[in-house]
């Protein structure tokens, strides 16, 4: 079982999705040999979001949805390597690599640029934050490191040795300084509450909100009126 676990791992880990048209601009972004797909709503605002969204999330499928929460706001939602219409295969430092890319490429364009990431997109948010300057970061259910999600999983096996791809939001945190907003669902039965709690621990509680919303899980925490009011509320205009 635990050869079975190593040999498949990204099976566990990603859940590429199809292309899906949508009527938004598409951007195209070349790096490291890879085309990446990027759809851009709302074009032409002073100041943007950067959405990385979950591991089996479609980002073109909602798209109208989120141009809608933030009509002030240019959004920018990255299709993952070997999702959508990006080539290439998912990887932990290929997704890390395309979202500097980017942001070092729309950066120019925009005043303040704020970061939304969920599930998986968590990881890859908080990288992007602890790198770069960032006006507002979003964590909607996220964990402290894939690691420790896998390991609470699978507890007889030394998931330390054997996970490639990691996720290590809390070794991030230190280098984080943006204004951060949590966002938990009360039924989360993927990332235990566990993983998210010592992932809020580290930040410093000066620039953290913590917000959870009831009677919703992982997957339709999203589809809660409050989650809409609760992101323009902290977002705002940027």
């Amino acid at each position: 079982m635990g050869i079975y676990l190593y040999l498949n791992q990204r099976a566990f880990l990603y859940y590429p999705t199809p292309r899906f048209t949508t009527p938004f601009e598409e951007m195209k972004l070349q790096n490291d040999g890879e085309c990446i797909n990027v759809i851009v709503l709302n074009k032409g605002e002073e100041n943007a979001i950067l959405y990385f969204g979950g591991n089996a999330e479609s980002i073109a499928k909602s798209s109208k949805h989120i141009a809608s929460q933030f009509p002030r706001l240019t959004i920018y939602l990255m299709d993952y390597r070997g999702y959508g219409s990006s080539t290439g295969i998912p990887t932990e430092e290929g997704f890390y690599s395309d979202a500097l890319r980017l942001y070092d490429t729309v950066k120019s364009k925009h005043s303040n640029i704020s970061i939304g990431g969920r599930s998986l997109g968590s990881g890859i948010a908080t990288y992007v934050a602890a790198c770069r300057e960032v006006s507002k970061l979003v964590l909607i259910t996220p964990y402290d490191s894939v690691l420790n999600v896998a390991q609470g999983r699978f507890p007889i096996y030394p998931i330390s040795l054997l996970l490639k791809e990691k996720y290590d939001s809390l070794d991030r945190v230190k280098d984080i300084k943006a204004k951060t907003l949590v966002v938990i669902a009360e039924l989360d039965r993927v990332i235990p509450r566990e993983r998210t709690q010592k992932l809020i621990e580290a930040f410093d509680w000066a620039q953290l909100d913590v917000i959870e919303i009831p009677d919703r899980g992982h997957i339709d925490i999203s589809s809660d009126e409050k989650y809409d009011q609760i992101m323009r509320e902290f977002i705002g205009d940027g």
